[in-house]
């Protein structure tokens, strides 16, 4: 089935066709050899209440299955909206590695550093002169940080951001000048 609804509907149908396939014969028969006993009423009841059971589980592993992926469709659709954010964020962002590489430079970034005349290779002098340690210091604690730098004229409030998963900082600029 491909919707959940359709086996929980279904459940009471398929209990029923069990107690007429499984449990009927067992009880038509303890009545023509006349051996009632209480020994028999599982055989009885166990077929009819284990279809209902087993439907109701398909039908729950059917529902889990259908809003895993509308989760799974919802988080890549965000996913992707914050990917952009960086793209469009008017402020400076710098991303880091571990190593103190520049990973990534946003066009807001780039603009400023085309207006600055910095080369891609002085990139580092746009950010804070301690930037590895705040970036180790960010990456150990897992937290994130408030840094002010004066560059020339302008005062930048970097907030230091860790992304642990791939050993990165994203250093998130702002001109508070």
């Amino acid at each position: 089935f491909s919707d959940h609804r359709a086996y929980f509907s279904l459940a009471p149908a398929a209990a029923v066709a069990a107690f007429v396939l499984f449990s009927l014969p067992v009880v038509l028969m303890l009545n023509q050899f006349e051996i009632w006993t209480v020994f028999w009423l599982p055989a009885i009841v166990l077929p009819p209440v284990a279809v209902w059971f087993i439907m109701h589980v398909f039908g729950a592993m059917q529902y889990d299955m259908e809003h895993r992926n509308h989760l799974l469709d919802e988080y890549t659709r965000r996913e992707k909206v914050l990917a952009r954010f960086p793209e469009v964020n008017p402020n400076p962002i710098y991303k880091i590695s571990k190593r103190g590489e520049i990973v990534y430079v946003n066009p807001a970034a780039t603009e400023f550093l085309e207006n600055a005349q910095i080369s891609k290779d002085e990139i580092e002098s746009v950010l804070p002169v301690n930037y590895l340690e705040l970036s180790e210091k960010s990456l150990v604690r897992h937290e994130p940080l408030d840094v002010e730098f004066v560059f020339g004229e302008k005062v930048f409030r970097y907030l230091i951001r860790p992304f642990i998963e791939d050993q990165t900082v994203l250093f998130a600029g702002n001109d508070i000048t």
